[in-house]
Order: structure tokens, then C-alpha cells, then sequence
């Protein structure tokens, strides 16, 4: 691979701070999955919305190691359709009656937060290429917080 490739999705920061990432969203939702009532469409429905959320963690995570700008695009856009897909699956928990509606009122909130997040760095993305400067180290795209880019540094070495 060429000494010269994409450094940093810094430029794209996604804006996700504290709480609010894939990865911790992905814990809240297998936690909601424990509790939720034992019929079966309970569990059909939360297998779906369980592979769609945690769907969104893993593949923000291969964008941020992407091999290329197109690729990072393509592995943020399966992000955003996942994101968007846990959002419908929440709504069909809370329309359906099969879990507490206020129990799901902050989740439904972060998960149409993050949707809108994502939907801004595709775009973002799309319609600005990033400069292509040297790299150092292996990492291919450093994620937006300080822990993800620590994480992704320590992997890298």
C-alpha cells in the first residue's frame, strides 16, 4: 500500500461524545433484549432490532479501518441504513404495546439523534474528498473520541 493514504475521518467527526456511540447504544439495547416479555414476537422483533444496533458498531468500526475513501463511504452508508433500521424496529416496539413506550422514549430519541448524525457524515463524506497525507502508523481512519482513537492507536502498533 502506498505511504500515502486517507490519515484521519477527523474531518467527518460524527459528533458522538460520552454515551452516545454505537458501541455503548449496542449495550443498551442487549440489556432492553433481557427484559424483554417472553412471546414470540418479542423476541422476533428484538432479534431484529439486536442485529441492526449492533450492526451499527461494527460497521462504523470497519469504516474507521477502511481500506480507502470509497470504502469508508460504502461502510457508513450500511451504518446509516442500520441506524435507520433499529429506529423502525424501536417505533414497532413502542406502536406495538410490547414494551412500556416511556421505557423506550430515551432510546428511540438517541437512535433518531444518531440516524441523523450518521445521515450528516455520509453527506458530509460524499461531498468532500479528504486531503491524502503520509501516515505513520497503520491506522487507516482514527475515530472521533479521544478513547476510540487510544483504542484504534494501541491496535495499529
Amino acid at each position: 500500500m502506498s505511504k500515502n493514504r486517507i490519515a484521519s475521518r477527523d474531518v467527518y467527526d460524527t459528533g458522538l461524545q460520552g454515551a452516545q456511540t454505537p458501541h455503548q447504544d449496542a449495550l443498551r439495547i442487549l440489556r432492553l433484549y433481557r427484559y424483554l416479555p417472553r412471546t414470540q414476537e418479542a423476541r422476533i422483533l428484538g432479534a431484529q432490532l439486536l442485529r441492526s444496533s449492533t450492526s451499527i458498531g461494527a460497521n462504523d468500526r470497519a469504516a474507521c479501518r477502511g481500506r480507502s475513501w470509497a470504502e469508508f463511504i460504502a461502510k457508513l452508508g450500511i451504518v446509516l441504513e442500520e441506524a435507520d433500521e433499529a429506529v423502525f424496529w424501536l417505533e414497532l416496539f413502542q406502536e406495538g404495546n410490547i414494551f412500556p413506550a416511556e421505557r423506550l422514549n430515551d432510546l428511540v430519541r438517541e437512535a433518531n439523534e444518531l440516524t441523523a448524525v450518521f445521515v450528516s457524515s455520509v453527506r458530509s463524506a460524499r461531498g468532500k474528498p479528504l486531503a491524502i497525507r503520509p501516515l505513520t502508523s497503520d491506522l487507516l481512519f482514527c475515530p472521533a473520541t479521544e478513547q476510540q482513537r487510544a483504542i484504534c492507536a494501541a491496535e495499529a502498533e
